[in-house]
């Protein structure tokens, strides 16, 4: 609803000057309430702004004495600065969750059941010249869940340990290198290609392996050697006419 003052006569003697700048006040009072009622809408609706999580102390959100806390009231936690990271927190009741910062903060005093629990972090967007390490950790105010721009590759952090913060990689569809797999990949097999993989004979394995192009035999000519055999050890049915052999030293020569 729109402002409207209370009406003050200065031009008669209906008010005092004592009411007058009475009513003036009230009209302040009544402004400075709007506006924090503005101020609270705009951002969110906060019931309170803390700069940490836990630690008991006054600025920590923890610190909030558990029966002055009415349910679905919100906090605002500002943690670190430049940059902070940045919490929204409604108040539940449910004495099975325990604390498990930041996910769920209970009240150091007279929890109850009463318990904060995290309705939304908001991420920040490193920008950078290079991809991120393991030292681009929580010292640096990195936390889980912010994302590293450098260029046109894109990293999420998954663990922001001290010296061993993990990040893992978008990675952009594609047919080229660093790309995963989109389309006609000239990289995936072609379903001629994967039949073949069933090989010739048997199921290909580690007992049943197939041969790469590094194969020795693939280069050996292997010329074929030449047998000599005593006459006995021929079987009569593989000479076209067993009855006239030719006998050269005592050996059958076969190509007659």
């Amino acid at each position: 609803m729109p402002f409207v003052p209370a009406k003050v006569e200065l031009t008669g003697n209906i008010h005092s000057h004592y009411d007058a700048f009475r009513i003036i006040n009230q009209n302040f009072e009544a402004i400075n309430h709007d506006l924090v009622a503005l101020g609270g809408s705009l951002s969110g609706g906060f019931n309170y702004f803390k700069t940490d999580l836990t630690g008991g102390a006054a600025e920590s959100l923890d610190s909030i004495d558990g029966d002055n806390i009415e349910l679905n009231e919100r906090a605002l936690v500002f943690e670190g600065t430049n940059p902070a990271r940045v919490y929204i927190y409604v108040a539940v009741a449910d004495d099975t969750l325990n604390e498990n910062s930041p996910w769920v903060i209970a009240p150091d005093s007279n929890a109850g059941s009463k318990r904060w629990v995290l309705a939304s972090r908001l991420p920040k967007l490193w920008l950078a010249n290079s991809e991120p390490v393991s030292s681009d950790d929580r010292l640096k105010g990195i936390a889980p869940g912010d994302y590293w721009l450098s260029g046109s590759d894109m990293w999420v952090c998954s663990c922001d340990s001290e010296n061993s913060a993990e990040w893992i990689r978008f990675l952009k569809t594609g047919t080229t290198t660093n790309t995963a797999c989109a389309g006609n990949d000239p990289r995936l097999p072609s379903e001629y290609e994967k039949a073949a993989l069933a090989g010739t004979s048997g199921e290909p394995g580690a007992l049943n392996r197939y041969v790469t192009e590094n194969d020795l035999r693939l280069s050996n000519a292997r010329p074929p050697t030449l047998h000599g055999h005593q006459i006995v050890e021929i079987d009569c049915g593989m000479i076209s006419d067993p009855a006239t052999p030719i006998v050269v030293n005592g050996l059958v020569d076969l190509g007659a």
